[in-house]
């Protein structure tokens, strides 16, 4: 009999009765999040072309099947904020609007599903942190309102005259500057408290106007409101339409990686706020397109 067993009784290898701790490895540290949502199938996987691996690609969707080379892809249910959430546009909403529930870095880049990252972001982030900007949006190329969105999208995309009387009945109660209209479809932000509270107030008013779900369609008309009725003092990093239909993003049609194209004098817009601003220009434009500019 060993020493161990006639000293203790026990066999020579004792149990422990603790559990075995699992040791994970330390997570990983990114440089800046990219966010993109793909719901019920509506768009194909876009990977990233020369995608870097200090940067953080993270793809949120419902369906189990979704497999990418460069996304990292995560399900829905992994994720308790979403639980209740039980429509395709309030999920896409609440993860473009809570992008820090979903990121652990302190810049975030989100992007809409429909478009194809070329090349690396490196420098849209670089330039917007050295900005000290608080929050990165595109200027409407089109509409300078939230009235003329609204009936836009009611006439060429069927949103309903409920859903638009809803957003209406919102933008009655205060006045606001409305020479403004923001687009949704790429936006940058600090992990910071002013940011936070614009996007848990959009956020409140997305639900306060939805008609018949969990959250209204157009979301971009709440925020221009919101930012424009409480935010004055918001330090903003502007840019147009060329940010996406650059070398470094393509905004493409539906379902393919063709690009939607835009008439490029769109890419200036003469005010924002009824204040001239000089927006940002990921590079310069071509010839062809500054003869275009009005």
């Amino acid at each position: 009999m060993s020493l161990l067993r006639r000293l203790t009784g026990s066999a020579d290898t004792p149990q422990s009765s603790e559990p075995v701790k699992e040791i994970k490895p330390p997570r990983k540290v990114y440089k800046y999040t990219v966010i993109e949502c793909i719901l019920n199938d509506y768009e194909p996987v876009r990977e990233v072309k020369h995608a870097k691996p200090e940067v953080h690609y993270l793809l949120i969707t419902d369906s189990k099947k979704l497999k990418s080379k460069t996304w990292d892809v995560h399900h829905i249910s992994e994720y308790p904020c979403l639980d209740e959430i039980k429509d395709f546009i309030g999920i896409l909403n609440y993860v473009r609007y809570h992008p820090f529930e979903f990121a652990d870095t302190n810049v975030a880049i989100y992007i809409d599903a429909s478009m194809l990252i070329n090349k690396p972001l490196d420098k849209l982030y670089e330039d917007f942190v050295n900005s000290n900007s608080d929050i990165g949006l595109a200027i409407h190329p089109y509409r300078t309102n939230v009235y003329d969105e609204l009936h836009a999208w009611q006439r060429a995309r069927g949103l309903s005259a409920e859903d638009v009387n809803a957003q209406m009945k919102l933008f009655g109660k205060t006045a606001f500057n409305k020479a403004v209209l923001f687009q949704s479809g790429l936006i940058i932000r600090r992990n910071v408290k002013i940011v936070n509270i614009i996007d848990d107030i959009t956020w409140s008013f997305l639900k306060l106007t939805a008609v018949d779900c969990y959250s209204t369609r157009l979301d971009q008309t709440v925020l221009t409101y919101v930012l424009a009725t409480y935010f004055s003092g918001v330090k903003f990093f502007l840019f147009t339409q060329h940010l996406i239909q650059s070398s470094y993003i393509t905004w493409c049609k539906h379902g393919s990686d063709q690009p939607i194209l835009i008439d490029k004098r769109y890419y200036i817009r003469p005010s924002v706020f009824g204040v001239y601003v000089n927006p940002y220009m990921i590079e310069p434009l071509s010839e062809p397109a500054k003869n275009k500019i009005i």
